[in-house]
């Protein structure tokens, strides 16, 4: 008698099950997605999107290189390598970063798809930026690292509908610069394919290199959009609330030498846009070298940060007729620039009164009349390689 109520119980609690059951709507999978993503994007075409389906090296690289993915740099590159470390990755269990102090090095990554000519695309990264100058405690607060904003960071991304794989060609389409500091940035950019192949790039730079710089790159996306949505061959918006940034600029300005100061001296003042190295090309017909500057204005290594109005050495007095702009002697006293004793064809340190004579003088010496007075010396220097302008 138990048995059969209990059966009978089970039963009754079987049916009351179905009918809740069946009374419970069926969800299709457009129903579940999460309401964040685009349904009418076409799949993602780039490969190793998060970075973490192996590495490579390749020869003259820091470290290790995402499959699928390549590095481009403007000058040094910088180190890359793996980043397991969460707080550093968007989505587990990683990012791809690249680092380097010292050095303002830009650069990025790129990858090179095979798309639909004629289609607008979309490319998607988000970025990571972190600068310091702060070797002791690496800008560490009670919330942990923040970034020295003072240097200058920023990051873009861009497309080559082309295909191209130089990331300094005319036919890349870039983003706006953001200073994506200390946070995950999405950066976008959208751009109409042109061939069968397209190529999209990352993007990071400094106006100053610090002690310590990291950025970090996780998520990257590439999707074709439905026809007439996007905004093709233009910047994606900045951070709201922020303005965007200029473009960098994409050449040194160069220097004009300046004139010698009234004891002989050549000092240069800085201006804007003036940098260590412009500074030395523009003084080099003089025969200064890197050493020289370093020398004269106690230097260690080239400085990171010169300011406007700041006042360099380039010659110290003495060395330059004020009134001709002829040189008089150069400490360096380097051969070939035409200050230095140098050699057979150096025509600019004799002293007039040294009764000793070069070999060029003594093979004309016997067609001097006796008590003839030596010509004074001429100094003829060469400035084809002055790079003119400012």
């Amino acid at each position: 008698m138990l048995t059969t109520a209990k059966n009978g119980l089970v039963l009754r609690s079987a049916l009351v099950a179905m009918m809740i059951l069946m009374a419970i709507p069926v969800l299709g999978p457009a129903e579940i997605t999460p309401s964040n993503v685009a349904q009418a994007q076409g799949p993602n075409l780039l490969q190793n999107t998060n970075f973490s389906n192996g590495f490579y090296g390749r020869e003259g690289i820091d470290g290790q290189i995402p499959l699928n993915w390549d590095l481009w740099a403007d000058g040094q590159p910088p180190a890359t390598d793996y980043n397991q470390f969460l707080p550093y990755a968007r989505s587990a269990p990683g990012s791809w970063i690249l680092k380097g102090g010292y050095v303002a090095w830009t650069g990025g990554g790129f990858q090179t798809v095979t798309v639909e000519p004629g289609k607008t695309y979309r490319f998607t990264i988000y970025g990571f930026l972190w600068t310091c100058d702060d070797r002791e405690f690496s800008c560490t607060g009670p919330d942990g690292r923040s970034s020295d904003t003072s240097f200058g960071a920023r990051a873009k991304v861009g497309i080559d509908p082309t295909g191209g794989t130089d990331g300094l060609a005319s036919t890349v389409l870039w983003s706006t610069p953001q200073e994506a500091y200390d946070a995950f940035y999405a950066l976008t950019v959208d751009a109409v394919a042109e061939s069968t192949q397209m190529t999209v790039f990352f993007y990071t730079t400094v106006a100053a290199a610090p002690a310590l710089r990291e950025t970090y790159w996780d998520d990257a996306s590439l999707v074709a959009l439905p026809e007439g949505e996007g905004n093709p061959l233009n910047a994606g918006a900045a951070p709201e609330g922020e303005d965007p940034l200029p473009e960098p600029p994409q050449t040194v300005p160069f220097v004009s030498p300046q004139s010698a100061q009234p004891d002989g001296s050549v000092v240069h003042v800085v201006a804007e846009g003036d940098t260590f190295d412009s500074i030395l090309v523009a003084y080099r017909y003089l025969g200064v070298t890197r050493d020289d500057l370093l020398e004269r204005n106690g230097w260690e290594e080239p400085p990171r940060w010169i300011f406007m109005g700041d006042r360099i050495t380039i010659l110290p007095a003495g060395s330059v007729n004020p009134e001709t702009g002829e040189v008089i002697s150069n400490p360096s006293d380097r051969p070939g620039t035409g200050t230095g004793t140098g050699t057979d064809e150096d025509e600019s340190t004799e002293d007039p009164s040294d009764e000793s004579e070069s070999d060029e003088a003594s093979d004309e010496s016997d067609s001097e009349q006796e008590g003839d007075e030596p010509a004074a010396p001429t100094v003829e220097i060469d400035d084809s390689d002055i790079v003119k302008g400012g």
